[in-house]
C-alpha cells in the first residue's frame, strides 16, 4: 500500500487533491511510511461505515461483478455445449481479459460518478438514479440447464456469495489481531521482502508476457 502511495504522488505532481480512504489500520500504517505532500489532503471515512459512504459499496463493485460474471456465464455455456467443464477449461487468460473488459468498457465513467453522488460523500442536490444493473437471470437459467445439473446454486448466491465478504472480514479482523507490538522496520522488511520475491517469480517466468496474452483477443 505504501508502494501505491507513492506511485499516486508522483502521478498526482503539484495539483491539489483529497484523497478519501476507508479508515483501516493497513492504510493507516501505510500513511505513516509514506507521508502525503503538502498538496494532497487525505481523509479516513468513519469506522464502520463502509457500507453507507465508499462508492464501491453502492453499486460500483456490484456493477462490475454483473458484467465480469456475464463473461463467465457465457464462457460456461459455450463449455457446456461441446460437452466440456467450464471449470476445468477457465484459464488465469480469461480472468484476466473478462476483468479488463468489464473494468475499461463496461464499468462507464457516469457510472462511477452516479455511485460516488448517491454515497453522499461528494455535496450535490443532484437526484441520484441508479444505473441499471444487468439482469444476468436469463443468462443464469441458461448455463444452469446446458450443464445438466440437478442441484444448481441459488442465482442469489452466485451473484454474492455468501463467503466473500466474510473471508474479507475474518482476513481484515486477523490483520488487526496481528497488529499489536508489531514494528515499522518489521513492516518495512516484509514488504521489501515481498518485493524480492516478487521480482524473483517475474524472472523465472518462461510463459508469454501480459501484453502478449491481450493482443490474442
Amino acid at each position: 500500500m505504501a508502494d501505491w502511495l507513492r506511485t499516486f504522488y508522483c502521478y498526482i505532481g503539484s495539483r491539489q487533491v483529497l484523497l478519501i480512504m476507508d479508515n483501516f489500520s493497513a492504510h493507516i500504517i501505510a500513511l505513516e511510511l509514506a507521508p502525503p505532500l503538502v498538496n494532497i489532503y487525505i481523509k479516513l471515512l468513519p469506522k464502520n461505515s463502509t457500507s453507507m459512504f465508499q462508492p464501491l459499496d453502492q453499486g460500483i463493485i456490484q456493477n462490475f461483478k454483473a458484467y465480469y460474471k456475464k463473461s463467465w456465464l457465457q464462457f460456461s455455456i459455450t463449455c457446456y455445449n461441446t460437452n466440456k467443464d467450464p471449470i476445468k477449461e477457465v484459464t488465469f487468460e480469461n480472468a484476466l481479459r473478462w476483468t479488463l473488459r468489464a473494468w475499461n468498457f463496461k464499468v462507464l465513467p457516469a457510472t462511477i460518478q452516479n455511485y460516488w453522488e448517491k454515497s453522499t460523500i461528494t455535496m450535490d442536490d443532484t437526484i441520484v438514479v441508479s444505473p441499471r444493473v444487468e439482469d444476468l437471470a436469463p443468462l443464469f437459467q441458461q448455463a444452469a440447464q446446458a450443464s445438466n445439473v440437478k442441484d444448481v446454486r441459488d442465482f442469489e448466491d452466485f451473484i454474492n456469495p455468501e463467503g466473500e465478504n466474510t473471508e474479507v472480514e475474518e482476513d481484515n479482523n486477523r490483520y488487526q489481531e496481528h497488529q499489536e507490538g508489531v514494528k515499522r522496520e518489521d513492516i518495512t522488511n516484509l514488504q521489501r521482502l515481498e518485493r524480492e520475491l516478487g521480482l524473483r517469480a517475474f524472472n523465472s517466468q518462461k510463459q508469454s508476457t501480459l501484453e502478449s496474452w491481450l493482443k490474442r483477443q
